[in-house]
């Protein structure tokens, strides 16, 4: 059993990819305890080691990113981001002459071009038969990229244990050829694909700042 306090730190850790120091602090050494047997249960292979450090001790660097070559974690392709971004997060123009926009554009293609124009989100439009790629973006986001990353390793932890025959995905050959033109290395044990989401302009913003809403996921 484990007490909500301990559950609140570690869900806080998955969500910012940080230890507040702080909070560890307050804690009893049961709940400490707890948090580091939860990390090593669920495979938090970054909380469960500076849960050790810290038992013995010792007071370790508290973001994870500080783990990473060069004390970073963020993509090496993105741009280098001011110390204060206004909203947390940019948006960067992909230009059409770039390599990337050629790779999205293979993104749209369908398999079957008959496949297209069917659904509710496309009610109310004229028949079409293709689509065409007119601009491009990709997101900066440190918070999210960070919480993404723990959670990456979070489930190669798992699969490495627990889930060890996982099925793996089938996706349509343009999907999977078009990926390979992007910057990130998947990995593939975890299933990690690239996959195409729409949305309506008035949840963009919500986002772009927070991220998928994993509760409407089917």
């Amino acid at each position: 059993r484990c007490g909500m306090r301990s559950l609140s730190l570690v869900r806080d850790v998955v969500y910012t990819g940080a230890v507040d120091v702080e909070s560890v602090s307050q804690l009893s050494l049961r709940e400490q305890k707890d948090v580091l047997g939860v990390a090593q249960f669920f495979g938090m292979a970054f909380l469960h080691e500076w849960m050790k450090q810290f038992l013995h001790g010792a007071t370790p660097d508290a973001d994870e990113s500080a783990d990473q070559a060069g004390g970073n974690c963020l993509p090496s392709h993105w741009k280098k981001l001011p110390a204060d971004l206004p909203d947390g997060w940019r948006t960067v123009p992909i230009q059409h002459d770039e390599v990337l926009f050629a790779s999205l554009k293979q993104f749209l293609v369908p398999t079957d071009s008959r496949e297209l124009g069917h659904g509710r989100d496309c009610s109310g439009w004229p028949p079409y038969s293709r689509l065409k790629l007119e601009r491009a973006w990709r997101l900066e986001n440190p918070s999210l990229w960070r919480r993404f990353h723990t959670e990456r390793d979070n489930l190669k932890g798992l699969q490495a244990k627990r889930m060890k025959n996982m099925p793996k995905i089938q996706l349509r050959d343009a999907l999977v050829n078009a990926s390979q033109g992007l910057p990130m290395k998947l990995c593939k044990d975890i299933n990690e694909a690239h996959l195409l989401h729409g949305t309506k302009p008035d949840t963009l913003i919500n986002i772009l700042s927070d991220g998928l809403n994993e509760r409407y996921f089917d």
